[in-house]
């Protein structure tokens, strides 16, 4: 038998993210998956009344601290892996089976995958490693094959919060995450707690979401901060664990600087006034004595014995279906295309107008991937900027450049018609 999965989705005062995200994991190839969504009252009742509705596992919790949180998670996680999301995520089909198939190898102690940004063609994240000091570093890695990695002196293979992977019996050893760290290098602190295992971490590039980077009490739609309490405290912490004492001082006064330099970059842009840097330098000083204040670390107490596994998906596969349409046409296929997406089907959308605008990729709330642009246009940003084709051509490239994480077996395109 293989392994479980269950997938953490942590959430607040974000409902229709949290659902187009489940939407997305409901549609997970060729794995047996559960999700804990622990998440406030409102988001829950939110997807208790949706097509989810006894298909996941929720847990409240109306505290902003996403380590507390993903800790409840682990404990009412049922799988032998647990995988972490974020709300404004959206996984590819294979990313759970991709993400996870490492961990069956006991010299393996993490997994994490690459990571696309808002246009859903540019990778926001590929691999890299954190340090003692807080300062993370890219790493060069294979992009078309697993890799595996050796923790690096003095720091640890960084996995991002919203595409990362543990056996779950490994985190409720090592204490789970640290609950002092609401929010920023929680994941890095228990990274460099697993590296004390000498155990190797493995990227894996096929393993995608699609990070929307969405507003929320820290930060706007444009990334523009609006509060640096928890980052200010976070670091404080995080060096009070690993750093050396000699350095903590000198390391908070680097990062309060690079802060200062982000906060001037924001203030050319035009997004906030200069009496918002002022605040938000003196709330960072603030965070740093928070931090000082919430004591030592003490690992979470896990519950023995776990719940019983509920599965949102179980092995689904030969569900995909493929759809090509110009932008006149949309109004006639849109209805087919919802009625596909209820009938189970992971739908892949490709919309392309005569033109050579660059193309975007989106996983909807209705439930489908739509890609957009024009025939002549970008695609991977390294592309040429008008490159002369045909729409058929186009559409078979755009879609051999993504079946691999859309688990589209790319034989079949050589019979499919396209109109």
């Amino acid at each position: 038998m293989g392994q479980t999965i269950s997938a953490v989705v942590v959430s607040q005062g974000r409902p229709e993210l949290l659902a187009r995200c489940l939407m997305s994991l409901s549609q997970q190839q060729r794995v047996d998956l559960e999700v804990v969504v622990v998440a406030d009252a409102a988001s829950l009742d939110h997807l208790a009344a949706g097509p989810f509705a006894g298909r996941f596992k929720p847990v409240l919790l109306e505290q902003a601290n996403i380590s507390l949180a993903r800790n409840m998670g682990i404990q009412a996680a049922a799988g032998d892996v647990v995988a972490f999301i974020d709300d404004d995520s959206a996984a590819e089909p294979t990313w759970a089976a991709f993400l996870t198939a490492p961990l069956a190898d006991p010299s393996v102690i993490a997994a994490t995958g690459f990571v696309r940004g808002r246009n859903g063609i540019t990778f926001q994240w590929k691999a890299e490693t954190i340090d003692v000091f807080g300062n993370s570093h890219p790493m060069s890695v294979p992009e078309d094959e697993v890799s595996f990695h050796l923790p690096p002196k003095n720091g640890a293979i960084k996995t991002p919060g919203t595409n990362m992977a543990f056996r779950r019996a490994d985190l409720i050893a090592a204490g789970g995450f640290d609950e002092r760290l609401h929010f920023y290098l929680d994941e890095s602190d228990l990274n460099i707690r697993l590296s004390k295992s000498g155990l190797k971490t493995a990227v894996v590039p096929h393993a995608q979401v699609h990070h929307a980077y969405a507003a929320s009490a820290r930060r706007a739609a444009d990334r523009t901060p609006t509060s640096l309490i928890e980052i200010g405290a976070s670091q404080s912490i995080f060096l009070s664990n690993h750093c050396p004492p000699e350095d903590v001082n000198s390391t908070l006064g680097r990062f309060a600087s690079h802060q200062e330099s982000r906060l001037l970059r924001f203030l050319q842009r035009g997004p906030m006034g200069p009496e918002t840097v002022f605040r938000l330098r003196r709330e960072l000083a603030h965070g740093f004595e928070v931090g000082n204040k919430r004591g030592k670390w003490a690992p979470h107490i896990f519950a023995e014995g776990r719940s019983a596994f509920l599965s949102l998906c179980s092995q689904r596969q030969d569900d995909i279906c493929l759809k090509f349409m110009r932008p006149w046409n949309r109004a006639k296929m849109i209805g087919e295309i919802a009625s596909l997406v209820a009938e189970g089907k992971i739908v892949t959308v490709v919309e392309m107008a005569p033109t050579s605008v660059y193309h975007h990729v989106l996983y909807t709330n209705a439930g489908y991937w739509l890609q957009k642009g024009g025939t002549f246009g970008r695609s991977e940003r390294s592309d040429p900027i008008f490159r002369f084709t045909n729409f058929q051509r186009r559409c078979r490239k755009e879609i051999l450049r993504v079946s691999k994480v859309r688990g589209i077996d790319p034989c079949t395109l050589g019979t499919k018609r396209i109109r």
